[in-house]
């Protein structure tokens, strides 16, 4: 994950780095892959179509803000608490804007679906769980440790719910002609790969 050059980038060189940064990005990658979402489709209608796209905008400021928040509430006031949510929420949103959407639509078969704010089902504890046992694995047993994934979760979800993306949309016409091919809207629901 982006977060070990975004930690490094603030001055972070611990010999442990890289394992809190692959703790942290293979948790919140498997807290994601295959999580499903919904669109609101503007485009042609009648007809079947499937949507394709790749990113999704996470606000980095709203993950950092948050897991820092949560991080002090959890009693963590190291100095470096801030730098490590902000590179945290920095590489999750870099990370995002590569994330692979498919996705199903009905009656729109040709146009754009755009993501419903808040329709990913992301929870913190799933991200949290993922995070504190890959760390664990990395012989990360301080009595500290499951804080910080609990704040670096809770700044993700919020990260996530209120992310945006949309998908291009193709397929094809169902009829009848008429009245159809005309312009209409529908929804549409996919998966995150």
């Amino acid at each position: 994950m982006a977060m070990f050059s975004e930690m490094g980038s603030k001055g972070m060189v611990g010999a442990r780095l890289i394992d809190l940064a692959n703790a942290c990005g293979t948790g919140l990658q498997m807290s994601v892959v295959g999580k499903t979402f919904a669109t609101t489709d503007v485009g042609t209608i009648p007809g079947v179509g499937t949507g394709i796209g790749v990113g999704l905008t996470i606000p980095a400021a709203i993950v950092a803000n948050t897991a820092f928040a949560a991080a002090v509430a959890n009693g963590l006031l190291g100095a470096k608490t801030l730098d490590i949510c902000t590179a945290f929420g920095n590489a999750l949103a870099a990370e995002a804007a590569k994330i692979s959407l498919a996705s199903s639509h009905n009656p729109v078969f040709l146009g754009t679906g755009t993501l419903i704010p808040g329709s990913i089902p992301i929870l913190d504890i799933e991200i949290a769980n993922n995070i504190t046992m890959l760390g664990l694995s990395y012989g990360f047993v301080g009595a500290s440790w499951p804080m910080l994934p609990q704040a670096l979760a809770k700044g993700a979800a919020a990260g996530f719910a209120a992310a945006i993306g949309s998908v291009t949309i193709s397929g094809a016409f169902t009829g009848p002609v008429p009245p159809g091919p005309i312009p209409g809207v529908g929804v549409g629901s996919g998966i995150i790969s």
